[in-house]
């Protein structure tokens, strides 16, 4: 400090004893000015100025006196007089220049004397404001309170009271100061609150200033309640600010251990204080808070905090797990990591819970095998976000370990399980202020209220600043008193007021300081001073991610010149605090660069190049790049890159959407982004494990090339080179898609071997893989690569893992080691994986030794390309020598498997054996932290699949750590027990020690949570075992053989299963489970007869029985329903097998259901053997050798028996009540017809009568038995087999029905009423009749048994709506006299005010969710289950306008408001029988059921989308609005139109061709028309959806829906499936069929019959990807045609309903029939159609131009159907408007 600088400091100070005295010793001669003088000329000035600019201390001195002895009023006149003569200025005018330094004064003064209590706090603020108001007096300020007066000044006096580098006392008077302001400051609080909360935070973690920032938080919150939202939005920051201080509990703790006693008693201080502000904000604002407290974070459970906890818990209520993942799932997304940390923390403690535990995985597993809850989703999705930091602080680095530490709670969910929504690619805008607002509201606000240090928010507010200079909402110089409240300063320009009132109030309140805040940041280059080009990789960019966006992000807004170049410049000083930020502007910042100028450019050009050939493993120039082996710049890599990808994605968009408006700048866009070779780009993306992406730009590169397959088009094409098929190869396995894989070996011109290779290494077929692998070893053929090891040998390393044979793998690698010195490490990690899975700890020490030796001898040294860990390994032998990937995950390399993480569990796993906490704490957090990259690069690309490989290990941490808890309890029991010479107890089932369960105990549902896989499972399980050996538990470890072995069979992957068995008896001996797997495997492996010995062989153990009853049962039960297969036993020893399993266990459903099954077999046979009068020996030989039927049964007497084996196994469970309830209706029902027919015939045969008249009693009783027994929820899963039946022939049977369905609508109103709607107004009377009495009965409770009656008000006023909606949809608007069309809408409250004035009503909007019933979880069979949400939507309000659409009949878009105040729309249908519609959907409700639970099905998500229908009548109804969809026409018209093929005359000139080509050959037809339209559905996809992983996630979605209705299509015959009839959802890709009229097969029946059994045209095939419908859509219809022939029986009960409920047209024709002499009655010609449908339900193609054939497997029927659609001959003979180019 200069000596001028000094007495300019001190010299304030001094200034009114320099006055005094001058007064004093002036006498009678005037003042003695003299020092004053003197001061004047040391300083170059004149006395007046001194006076003038140094006398502002003694002006506070004269409003607060600081001194013991206050001036005497006479003192403080001469002063004042003293000061105005001197200054040459009236006292009012000096205070009002001097007013900031004024005001400093007496705040620094208040704070200095202000004592660290409470009440003395408050007075000195009370006493202040006083002081203020009288300064604000004196100063002639217009303001009308004080705190407007000081609102002005509060940033300066933030800024120049605040010393950074100053003493302890320092700073506590400055938090006393601060704690003043915000008293002064008032209702303006929320502007500066980020601010003050941010020093008042930083000063609670210094123990000194604790004391004092704790009583200003409690200020803090007081003030800020006069603004109760702002309150509301900073509780959880301000809760979470005290959370570390409340529990007196967690005092420090001195080295022993033991609590040092001034530790705690400060912290009981602590504590006090920090629970009082609590107290503040919950007990004394209550009513500010209320509504809001329960989205606080928890507090601990301590006794100063109870009244506050009580009140929170008032208000939170009965707080489900559900409701509270939920509420922190929100709290997620706040903007302090402060707040995101303490939810985190919150989120990990009740994941972590045991109490939590079977919540937890009930909300993970959900409903009848369907997806998690969504509230699990979110959770997933939000803690993956929180993984992607935002910059290099500390506090974000918790927040990244802390989501990872919650993800492995959670474990490795099945991705098939969650519902996250992928991101979309976010538009550029062009207009600079729309960046600036986006900059400021999304980004910059967040920052400065989230901000957790002084620094960084001093950075934001200074970019918040120059951003708002840049839009005119100010200038850049402006006077504090200017602004006033929210108002803009002079200065502002007409453009800043539009802009300012354009942004939100709550950013607004934010950003109002900086309107005239004057920020100064000094140290900040105005030019960019790295010249080198490219930054990544250079010294200057340095080793990690971090540092390197931030200098290219610095270089490139410092050189940026365009409109955005004020915005660029602005916040550089803030990318290093908030990587966020850096990341929205850096798209702008590149846009900027490369429409500058051709330089610049390619400057951006080299940048993405450099870090796309690191990330690709190659190098532009063939030169080695200097890169280190670190940790650090591995994880640079891959988030460069994303960031990369992420950059192009915007580019692209943009330079798309500016096409038309600017297309000179799209068209350099463009060109930048053509130059980069799509090659480069998928080598890159595949080897960060962006697979998605990389099939994206390899499918662009094959396209571009023309190097597609369309089995459907005529279009040229060229073949695709083995080269490109092999890396397509690649891809598929980094996606992990089996099916797309399939088609690999038909993509090539000619087939090579690694195809079958591939083949056998994706089927498990490891031996076969083996023996190819040591062919090409022992032919030389295989190149050695140039780190010593070949691809072959790999290959022969993976195989033997793959076979189970570890130790193999370990003498391979050692051998490799020893003879080749220049292995690489990945060689030695791979027998690390080994070692640690046989618990091998020598031979694991040393090769993780050789593993550290290897990495230090490359740390900071220059490495190789090849040595870079990429995501790829090799899987198979090319011709190009490109390896293909395992892709399970790991950090791989191009030339070596990279298993560091095997290495890193491996490291875990021998500190835990040796015991070395120390360790083994390192090797978990050092592993966790590797993982948090991959995991940050999977959430910028919004991918959780991608992400998945990173949870298994964060997976398999979780479990090491709880299972050192387990063996060092283990270790301290054995040491007790041999101290006490007993045993340590154990369980007898696993072997675990007692002590250890507990730690254990969750790990069976954590392992159910995880994809089935192998690659997913065997980590986890080779992981468990080595735990249960260390722990002693050999049955346990046995165990996991077990279940390998059942990961393997479902895998096919029969020998890895095989030896895994051997392996568990090598454990433990044979036992029953192992041979019941055995025979599984057997089984599977197609060896039925050695599968069903194998069970008897095990049961003749009774030792192994008696051991293990329950699978002594199962494997009794298997061995019956085998045995029925092989014929291996008879008739009347399978039934003893079942009678036995009954006896055993009565209460199990599959047996029950199995028993059923094989009775009802053996009736269905002796059925059709008295229809062919085949008796005794007569009987088939198939038949006696399947020991089904006898010589003297009949199907009558098997009936009963059936029925009640049906209904006990609905009783006992719910796993197959699809089949089993539908088939026991209409066994009923069947009998029901039977006996009534009977009873009307003339000659009955009095035996038989009496027969059927006893099993119909016997039948009739047990159904009425289940009707009291079943609970009421089943019989919804058949409500519309019931309601079918409403008009059964029986009266008995119909009486019952009518019970049955007359309970079901007294409990379930809601629903039942829409089901019942068509049936009460039947033109049939009797079925009429039948509804309406139930809905008497249920109005006034008959057949209810608990006395419960229908809400009379509920059915009176849904009759009165239904009739309503009836004529609504019958009403035809009159045409229009000027246009003499119809109105396009009209109004509902002029044209049905009476429907319009029933709103609001209670009646069920009937949308799909809400008519869907929900079973309860598997392995449950609650009484009480609920099947419906809790709350459903009302119909609350109809929108006024209804849309009339222009097809023929003119239906109605009716939107239907809920309660929920949401919009549904509805589809009002007139003359049209929608009961098809009705069946349909609840055909393919069913079969989504069973898709869910078919385990290849399951693993795919095969659904179809549904939507409610409504029959009003039968012929009107309403229809569910599908959103969100466009019909195929539409697509791919307006693709036509883009690429000029599709004009307005274009139908014409199709029309014309089509006449030219009539009376030729259709394949002529169809090859002239399809070479003039070529495939582009594909386009649609790239559009629609820009982000990769979004875009894979829709086709996929496409690919599967598209198949699962393609093949349901041709099983019910459905036809007429044009443009308009299919529609795709734009949101998701799924496809949506509807309008299904032609149902049944009329197709064929049509003028033009319709050849092909389902659509699957050129541009279908196209949007199917390059290998067309090889791959995923074939595989999806064997999937779903082997689902539905499995489940025949339970499909066509749906179906069957409509013979009983008969179509309006059926009857129709029927009366034609009549009038011509053709006695066809409705029923037979709905039984007609069933059995085309049965048919092929059995494998027969039924209804293609070909003749019927044989029956055929799945797969065979699935190929010849996709062979009939894409026939070019069938295609050419459909009716020309059907469109089969389309």
């Amino acid at each position: 400090m200069s000596p001028r600088q000094l007495i300019e400091e001190i010299l304030p100070l001094s200034m009114m004893r320099l006055i005094r005295n001058a007064i004093s010793g002036a006498g009678g001669n005037g003042d003695d000015v003299s020092i004053l003088e003197a001061y004047a000329r040391l300083l170059n000035k004149n006395l007046h100025q001194i006076v003038s600019e140094y006398s502002y201390e003694a002006i506070a001195e004269l409003i607060n006196p600081r001194t013991v002895k206050p001036l005497s009023e006479q003192e403080s006149q001469s002063v004042k007089m003293f000061l105005q003569k001197h200054s040459h200025d009236d006292l009012l005018s000096l205070i009002s220049k001097q007013k900031v330094f004024i005001m400093k004064a007496l705040i620094t003064r208040a704070g200095a004397m202000m004592k660290d209590e409470q009440e003395d706090m408050i007075n000195t603020a009370a006493t202040m404001l006083t002081v203020f108001k009288n300064l604000a007096d004196a100063a002639q300020s217009d303001a009308q309170e004080v705190s407007d007066f000081f609102r002005p000044h509060f940033t300066r006096m933030e800024m120049v009271l605040y010393d950074k580098n100053g003493d302890m006392l320092s700073h506590k008077r400055y938090i006393r100061s601060l704690t003043i302001m915000v008293s002064i400051i008032g209702k303006h609080l929320p502007q500066f609150a980020p601010k003050v909360m941010a020093h008042l935070a930083h000063a609670l973690n210094n123990q000194e200033l604790r004391r004092t920032a704790l009583q200003s938080w409690r200020i803090l919150v007081q003030v800020l309640s006069e603004r109760p939202e702002h309150l509301q939005r900073a509780a959880g920051q301000i809760v979470v600010a005290m959370l570390p201080y409340l529990d007196a509990d967690m005092a420090h703790k001195d080295d022993d251990g033991t609590s040092d006693k001034v530790a705690q008693a400060r912290a009981l201080e602590d504590a006090s204080q920090a629970a009082a502000v609590i107290d503040e904000l919950v007990l004394r604002r209550g009513d500010v808070m209320r509504g809001h407290l329960d989205r606080l974070p928890m507090l601990p459970t301590v006794p100063r905090l109870q009244n506050a906890n009580a009140r929170i818990a008032q208000e939170r209520g009965r707080v489900s797990l559900r409701q509270l993942l939920a509420s922190l799932t929100e709290s997620l997304a706040d903007e302090s990591l402060a707040v995101r940390a303490t939810a985190l923390a919150e989120i990990r403690r009740r994941l972590k819970s045991p109490e939590n535990g079977n919540e937890i995985q009930e909300l993970i597993q959900g409903f009848e095998g369907s997806a998690a809850d969504t509230t699990m989703s979110a959770l997933v999705s939000a803690l993956l976000k929180c993984c992607e930091g935002e910059g290099s602080s500390e506090a974000s680095r918790r927040v990244q370990r802390a989501a990872a530490s919650c993800l492995s709670e959670l474990g490795a969910v099945d991705p098939g399980r969650l519902l996250i929504e992928t991101q979309s690619v976010q538009p550029l805008h062009s207009d600079s202020a729309t960046v600036a607002s986006s900059l400021l509201v999304d980004h910059l606000a967040r920052t400065v209220r989230g901000a957790n240090d002084s620094e960084m928010l001093d950075a934001a507010a200074y970019a918040v600043q120059c951003v708002l200079i840049h839009v005119g909402c100010r200038p850049d110089q402006v006077d504090e008193d200017d602004a006033v409240g929210l108002d803009l300063p002079k200065g502002h320009t007409p453009e800043g007021i539009e802009f300012w009132d354009s942004l939100p109030e709550e950013a607004r309140v934010v950003l109002a300081p900086c309107l005239t805040s004057m920020y100064l940041i000094g140290g900040l280059s105005k030019e960019s001073n790295v010249k080198q080009r490219p930054l990544y990789g250079s010294p200057a960019s340095g080793t990690t991610y971090n540092k390197w966006i931030v200098q290219w992000c610095r270089a490139l807004a410092l050189e940026a010149s365009g409109p955005n170049a004020p915005l660029f410049k602005a916040t550089m000083s803030v990318f290093r605090h908030d990587i966020r930020i850096a990341l929205f502007l850096l798209p702008y910042m590149v846009l900027d660069a490369i429409l500058c100028n051709e330089a610049r450019k390619d400057e951006v050009y080299v940048e993405i190049v450099a870090v796309l050939n690191d990330a690709a493993g190659s190098d532009a120039t063939g030169e080695d790049y200097n890169l280190t082996g670190s940790g650090a710049s591995q994880g640079r890599t891959e988030l460069a890159a994303q960031t990369i990808f992420s950059l192009l994605d915007r580019l692209k968009r943009w330079g798309d959407a500016n096409a038309q408006h600017d297309p000179k700048s799209a068209e350099v866009v463009h060109c930048l982004l053509e130059d980069l070779s799509y090659t480069l780009l998928a080598k890159a993306a595949q080897r960060c494990g962006a697979s998605a992406r990389s099939l994206m730009y390899f499918e662009d590169y094959l396209r571009s090339n023309r190097m597609v397959l369309n089995q459907a088009t005529c279009v040229k094409q060229q073949d695709i080179m083995d080269n490109d098929v092999s890396f397509l190869a690649t891809v598929y396995q980094g996606l992990a898609e089996s099916d797309a894989l399939t088609s690999i070996p038909r993509l090539r011109a000619t087939p090579q071997p690694e195809d079958q290779l591939l083949q056998h290494e994706e089927a498990g077929e490891w031996e076969q893989a083996l023996v190819h692998y040591e062919s090409a070893m022992q032919r030389g053929e295989d190149s050695v690569h140039n780190l010593g090891i070949s691809v072959a040998e790999w290959g022969r390393l993976r195989c033997l893992q793959g076979l189970g044979h570890l130790r193999a793998v370990k003498r391979e690698v050692e051998n490799l080691i020893r003879t080749r010195p220049d292995a690489p490490t990945s060689l030695a990690e791979a027998g690390a994986a080994a070692a640690w899975r046989l618990g091998q700890w020598d031979d694991l020490d040393s090769l993780l030794s050789k593993i550290d030796s290897e990495n230090s001898t490359h740390l900071g040294g220059s490495l190789k390309r090849s040595y870079r860990q990429l995501n790829v390994a090799p899987s198979a032998l090319t011709p190009s020598g490109m390896p293909l990937t395992t892709s399970i995950g790991l950090q791989m390399n191009a030339d070596v498997p990279q298993l560091s993480a095997d290495a890193a569990i491996g490291r875990v796993l021998l500190a835990m054996q040796k015991n070395d906490s120390q360790a083994f704490n390192l090797a978990c957090a050092s592993a966790r932290d590797a993982l948090i990259t991959p995991l940050r690069a999977a959430s910028m690309e919004g991918s959780y699949l991608r992400s998945h490989a990173a949870l298994v290990q964060l997976h398999l941490l979780h479990e090491a750590e709880s299972a050192y808890e387990a063996v060092l309890l283990t270790q301290e029991a054995r040491k007790e027990a041999a101290a006490s010479k007993s045993h340590v107890p154990t369980d007898r089932s696993s072997g675990i020690p007692v002590c250890a369960l507990k730690e254990l105990a969750f790990w069976g549902d954590r392992l159910e949570r995880t994809p089935p896989n192998m690659a997913t499972r065997e980590p986890i399980l080779a992981f468990r075992r080595t735990i249960y050996k260390l722990l002693g538990a050999k049955s346990a470890a046995s165990q996991t053989w077990l279940q390998q072995a059942k990961v393997a069979r479902s895998a096919g992957h029969y020998g890895a299963a095989q030896l895994a068995l051997f392996e568990a008896r090598s454990e433990t001996g044979m036992s029953l489970p192992l041979a019941l797997e055995q025979a599984k495997l057997l089984w599977a492996a197609e060896s039925p007869q050695r599968a069903v010995l194998e069970i008897e062989e095990a049961l003749k153990d009774t030792d192994a029985v008696t051991a293990h009853p329950e699978h002594a049962a199962k494997a009794v039960l298997r061995l019956a329903r085998w045995a029925t297969v092989t014929g291996q036993k008879q008739k009347k020893e399978i039934l003893t097998l079942y009678s036995n399993v009954i006896r055993d266990y009565k209460s199990w459903e599959k047996s029950h259901f199995h028993v059923a099954r094989y009775m009802d077999e053996w009736m269905k046979d002796a059925a059709k053997r008295e229809l062919n009068g085949e008796i005794g020996a007569n009987l088939p030989a198939s038949v006696r050798r399947k020991g089904i039927g006898d010589d003297d049964e009949e199907a009558i007497d098997l009936l009963s028996e059936t029925v009640r084996e049906y209904g006990a196994s609905i009783k006992y469970g719910h796993r197959h009540i699809y089949e089993s309830l539908p088939r026991m209706l209409t066994l009923w029902f069947d009998i029901g017809d039977r006996v009534y027919e009977m009873e009307n015939m003339d000659n009955v045969d009095t035996r038989n009568a009496a027969k059927l008249n006893k099993v119909f009693t016997e039948v009739l009783y047990a159904i009425n038995t289940f009707s009291d027994q079943l609970p009421l929820y089943k019989w919804l899963t058949a409500l519309p087999q019931l309601t079918s039946r409403l008009a059964h022939n029986s009266r008995k049977v119909r009486e019952l029905v009518q019970t049955l369905v007359t309970r079901l609508l007294i409990n379930y109103s809601d629903q039942v009423l829409w089901a019942l709607v068509p049936m009460s107004r039947s033109r049939d009377p009797v079925r009429a009749k039948s509804a309406r009495d139930v809905l008497t009965n249920a109005k006034h409770g008959k057949q209810d048994r608990t006395g419960m009656r229908a809400d009379r008000e509920l059915l009176q006023e849904f009759a009165i709506v239904a009739d309503h909606l009836v004529k609504l949809c019958n009403y035809a608007p009159k045409t229009s006299s000027k246009s003499g069309r119809p109105p396009k809408a009209f109004s509902l409250l002029q044209t049905f005010p009476d429907l319009a004035s029933l709103m609001p009503t209670r009646i069920m909007i009937p949308v799909q969710r809400s008519l869907t019933a929900t079973l309860p979880p598997s392995g449950t069979n609650p009484a009480d289950h609920r099947p419906f949400p809790p709350s459903v939507p009302t119909l609350f309000e109809l929108q006024d306008s209804v849309q009339v659409l222009a097809s023929l009949q003119r239906p109605k878009k009716l939107t239907m408001i809920g309660s929920d105040r949401e919009d549904h729309a509805f589809l009002c249908k007139p003359k049209d029988d929608l009961r098809k519609d009705l069946r349909m959907m609840e055909f393919t409700t069913m079969l989504n059921r069973l898709l869910a639970r078919d385990a290849e099905s399951r693993k795919r998500r095969l659904y179809l989308r549904t939507f409610s229908v409504i029959p009003l009548t039968e012929d009107c109804g309403i229809i569910e609005w599908v959103p969100h969809t466009y019909g195929l026409r539409h697509i791919i018209q307006k693709l036509y139109a883009d690429d000029g093929l599709f004009t307005k005359t274009s139908n014409q000139e199709i029309k014309d061709l089509y006449e030219q080509c009539k009376g030729r050959n259709p394949t002529s037809w169809a090859k002239e028309i399809l070479s003039r339209h070529p495939p582009v559905f594909h386009r649609w996809f790239l559009e629609r959806w820009k982000e990769p992983a979004a875009w894979f996630a829709a086709r996929t979605a496409f690919a599967h829906t598209t198949a699962v209705w393609s093949m349901v299509g041709h099983v019910v015959g459905l036809g007429d499936r044009h443009g308009e009839n299919i529609l795709f959802d734009c949101k998701t890709g799924d496809a949506v069929h509807v309008d299904f009229a032609c149902l049944f097969d009329k197709g064929l029946e049509l003028e033009l019959p319709e050849r092909v059994p389902f659509r699957l045209t050129q541009n279908l095939v196209d949007g199917l990807g390059v290998g067309g419908y090889e791959g995923v859509f074939m595989r999806v219809c064997e999937i779903t045609l082997t689902v539905l022939r499995s489940h025949r029986e339970a499909l066509m009960s749906v179906l069957e309903t409509f013979v009983h409920d008969p179509l309006v047209e059926w009857t129709r024709s029927s009366s034609r029939d009549s009038a011509r002499g053709r006695h066809t009655s409705s029923s037979t010609r709905g039984k007609d159609a069933l059995e085309k449908i049965r048919s092929r339900l059995e494998g027969v193609v039924v209804g293609v131009g070909a003749a019927p054939s044989l029956p055929l497997s799945p797969q065979g029927q699935a190929r010849r159907l996709i062979e009939e659609a894409v026939s070019l001959s069938n295609l050419g003979a459909m009716y020309i408007w059907w469109m089969a180019w389309h």
